[in-house]
């Protein structure tokens, strides 16, 4: 039996994975220290690590191997680990998808914003797209792109990011229409539907103005100085808002970011279908959490079959690292290794903590025989339901462990969330969660998406019947839900069904604005109490807030 540890992260985003044998624990910093994405963290990937230590009964001289994504070198004290091995950040992004895959043979690709350092560079050159290939218990890196910090942005006067990259184009964007730097993105893509639902294609010619499309997979990216992204867009932005509706500007803006990410994905999936004979794709990165590309792939490239790792961001990393060290301290074999162990890799809590924390507050619950039923009834008469079960979900999606659960046939609901619990723009869309089964019946899917790495369009018969659900464009991140990986959720979403003859809930995470997915019983408890959520499921347990009830819901 081996002990390994895993630790990733970058400057954000810190998070540590602990592998005895195969079985894995992991979780994120942020969810200890609720500090989202552990950002000006004095103590990176600490938190994580004593918290699977603790799980384990561990101390860190139980660990037999430590492993760092280099990137790390930046931020971490590698005096604090004994022995730490450095990894290719890149690499470890690779790891992290194939190894997660069911594919025997893939094409790998990864993109962020900027991953390892050059060797023999002063640290300006980084990667930021690497092409490989995974073949049975190996990978091979093909090909990558690098980028700079040159350039200086004089009329906005700030901070220059890193050219060539896709991850970091997509930042400028988001930066431009002030959503924020690592929250951001998930905003323009969401944003980007209202400008392509408009019909309004003005910028993206000016947009691909700034960047060159060259063989081998290359590209260049202008993003910084006098003709760069962020000054060019920054005027125009300034300029077009005297004139127009601020909201059309910006979602024509968000659509043109969107329509030339994809541009510059497919250049490089092109070249690595030329260079890989394979159907089988592999993503990570931070850009694969651009759900919408994500489901186009299938449709407009080579590449059939797609696994995108359910944490594809730098937090996962930290599971790249933990199954690189697995294979390289391993016996060789001929035998197929693979990690199937899914998102839920947080700590269970005790009915005996639940109930804890549940009487600490003196709040009253109950202890239902048909908690299913009832639940999924309160949810049919329109309540917001927190559900809260099990192990908690690594990575940025809620997957119905830790989620905000509602009725998508509420045309309301999505306004009253976005408004009154998450407090945040209106025009977010919000997830569907359906039962593996009918996903086809309901969405237009090439294949199942159990941790929402897809956007596929809903069924246009569908579109007033799921209003809650259904983006401005049709489209609908999907989360297929077996009764293998949450028989909890499964068996919810199977009562809603028998209630309604809809086997589809509105499922978004369960945190409140500012503060990162909860992770305790406690934390749960206090989101719950500081927002307009209905009713509260930990565990077995039910906490119902005092309403009318003869309320229905307005479908």
């Amino acid at each position: 039996m081996s002990n390994i540890i895993g630790i990733g992260g970058s400057i954000h985003d810190f998070a540590s994975c602990l592998l005895i044998d195969k079985q894995m624990n992991a979780i994120e910093d942020e969810r200890i220290t609720r500090v989202r994405h552990a950002i000006n963290s004095s103590n990176p990937c600490q938190p994580s690590l004593q918290y699977c230590l603790n799980w384990a009964g561990l101390q860190l001289e139980d660990i037999d191997t430590i492993i760092a994504n280099d990137d790390l070198l930046q931020v971490i004290d590698p005096h604090v680990y004994p022995d730490i091995v450095l990894v290719n950040h890149h690499l470890t992004h690779a790891y992290s998808t194939f190894f997660t895959s069911p594919f025997e043979e893939a094409a790998i690709l990864v993109l962020d914003g900027a991953g390892s350092k050059l060797s023999g560079t002063n640290g300006d050159i980084r990667e930021t797209t690497t092409y490989a290939y995974g073949n049975k218990n190996d990978v091979t890196v093909i090909n990558r792109v690098f980028g700079d910090l040159k350039g200086k942005n004089y009329v906005t006067k700030s901070e220059t990011l890193m050219s060539n990259s896709i991850g970091e184009f997509y930042r400028a964007i988001a930066e431009n229409l002030e959503l924020g730097w690592l929250v951001g993105p998930g905003k323009v893509m969401g944003l980007s539907s209202y400008g392509a639902s408009f019909g309004d294609d003005r910028f993206i010619s000016e947009m691909m103005s700034c960047i060159k499309l060259l063989p081998e997979g290359q590209f260049k990216i202008n993003i910084n100085g006098e003709k760069g992204l962020i000054d060019k867009f920054f005027q125009i932005r300034q300029n077009y808002h005297k004139k127009e509706d601020p909201f059309r500007i910006d979602a024509a803006i968000a659509h043109a970011g969107q329509v030339v990410l994809e541009k510059v994905l497919f250049h490089t999936l092109d070249y690595l279908s030329t260079k890989i004979q394979t159907k089988n794709l592999c993503l990570a990165g931070g850009v694969a959490l651009n759900s919408l590309v994500n489901g186009k792939i299938p449709f407009l490239t080579k590449f059939k079959n797609v696994h995108v790792f359910f944490a594809p961001g730098d937090s996962g990393t930290a599971i790249g690292a933990s199954i690189w060290g697995y294979l390289n301290n391993s016996n060789q074999t001929d035998d197929l290794i693979r990690f199937h162990s899914g998102p839920f890799l947080g700590r269970p809590y005790s009915s005996d903590e639940i109930v804890t924390a549940l009487n600490s507050i003196g709040l009253t619950y109950t202890q239902p025989v048909d908690l299913y039923h009832q639940v999924a009834h309160l949810l049919s008469r329109g309540r917001t339901v927190a559900w809260y079960q099990g192990s908690s979900e690594f990575g940025p999606r809620a997957l119905g462990n830790r989620s905000i659960l509602a009725d998508p046939r509420n045309s309301l609901m999505r306004d009253h969330i976005n408004s009154n619990i998450k407090h945040r723009e209106w025009f977010r869309p919000l997830a569907p969660a359906v039962l593996d089964s009918t996903t086809a019946v309901y969405f237009d899917a090439h294949c199942l998406s159990h941790w929402m790495q897809f956007v596929w369009h809903v069924r246009k018969k569908f579109h007033k019947i799921l209003p809650s659900i259904t983006h401005v464009d049709g489209g609908a991140r999907v989360q297929s839900v077996s009764k293998d990986e949450n028989p909890s959720f499964y068996t919810l979403l199977e009562n809603f069904q028998q209630i309604t003859g809809i086997p589809i809930l509105l499922n978004t995470s369960f945190n409140i604005k500012g503060e990162p997915i909860v992770e305790t019983p406690y934390e749960a408890i206090h989101a719950f109490l500081e927002s307009q959520i209905d009713v509260l499921v930990l565990g077995e347990f039910l906490v119902v807030k005092k309403f009318d009830l003869t309320f229905k819901s307005p479908i």
